[in-house]
């Protein structure tokens, strides 16, 4: 089994860190992490190479050489091939000549930024060489596999415990939210969609919803402590989608047994409707950026002129 050869790092490291202290200048931290990532895409081409090599294949015809993206850049490996099979699965787990880890995040990056362009630039920051194109077939795939996926019969969203000091302990609290948001699209996604009052569409709407758990509370603050191992997301295309997946989600991850529910959201009727037909024990909390909205628009109404109105507002 090949092994990474570091040796290159460590010359560097000896040449340019400082003798006393070992820290290196920005421009020696460039060069280390393109050295690294040289290093592991050259592990991974001489380690799928020997795979290759020594581990023959029931009915393949031969060697293949084929580029897959990774998180550490594209990388060129040697496969035995095997005639299409739908029942065999994908190379090294990778999906349209991507590895699932690299899918994963160049997803995330799809569904984080306002378009696909701006997610190309991150991803390439990254080290990732992927095109706009490619990260909006990625994130589709991505999105399509989460979307049709079944809801798992429990789900785990406890919190750990509590940090003494930084948080105080509370009563165990499940929340869930949901919201509709615009969701970054190229120009195929927009063809033939109407936007809103008639309007080209400049986007399409994805409702997302959100289920968690939380213990304990920042004590500065009293806001909640919910790490991302103790959130479950789910999307849906419409109200009655979004009630059905965050009602099996909830139920899921104790809803029935949980002592406190807090439902958040906007107020808009459909979002009120999901809370009275399936949440109707939970505390609702409208969020706090509609909510200042709306004092805001008190404090326009009751003010002389907009210099009261923030005074009044603050």
């Amino acid at each position: 089994m090949p092994t990474p050869k570091f040796a290159n790092l460590q010359e560097i490291l000896a040449e340019e860190s400082d003798a006393e202290t070992g820290v290196v200048s920005e421009k020696t931290e460039e060069r280390l992490e393109v050295e690294m990532r040289r290093t592991l895409i050259d592990f991974f081409e001489q380690f799928f190479h020997e795979c290759a090599l020594f581990h023959p294949i029931e009915g393949s015809r031969g060697m293949r050489t084929e580029t897959i993206l990774t998180r550490f850049g594209k990388v060129r490996v040697v496969r035995r091939y095997v005639i299409k099979n739908k029942e065999r699965p994908g190379f090294v787990g990778r999906v349209g000549r991507c590895t699932k880890a690299c899918e994963i995040e160049v997803a995330g990056e799809g569904c984080d930024r306002s378009s696909f362009k701006r997610a190309e630039a991150v991803a390439r920051s990254r080290g990732i060489d992927i095109s706009a194109s490619k990260i909006r077939e990625v994130t589709l795939r991505r999105g399509k596999a989460e979307y049709e996926s079944p809801t798992s019969a429990t789900i785990d969203l406890t919190p750990a415990a509590a940090c003494a000091g930084k948080r105080r302990r509370t009563k165990a609290t499940m929340v869930v939210s949901t919201d509709g948001t615009c969701a970054p699209c190229a120009k195929k996604d927009l063809e033939g969609v109407e936007g809103r009052d008639g309007n080209p569409a400049t986007g399409r709407n994805v409702d997302v919803g959100m289920v968690a758990v939380y213990n304990s509370v920042r004590r500065e603050d009293n806001r909640p402590v919910i790490p991302p191992s103790s959130r479950k997301y789910v999307i849906a295309t419409n109200a009655d989608g979004m009630r059905t997946r965050l009602r099996e989600t909830a139920l899921a991850a104790g809803y029935g047994a949980m002592p406190r529910v807090q439902f958040i959201g906007d107020g808009a009727p459909w979002i009120e409707n999901i809370r009275n037909d399936s949440f109707a024990k939970a505390v609702f909390t409208l969020d706090c950026s509609h909510a200042f909205g709306y004092v805001n628009k008190v404090c326009e109404f009751l003010a002389a002129d907009a210099k009261e109105a923030k005074k009044i507002f603050r």
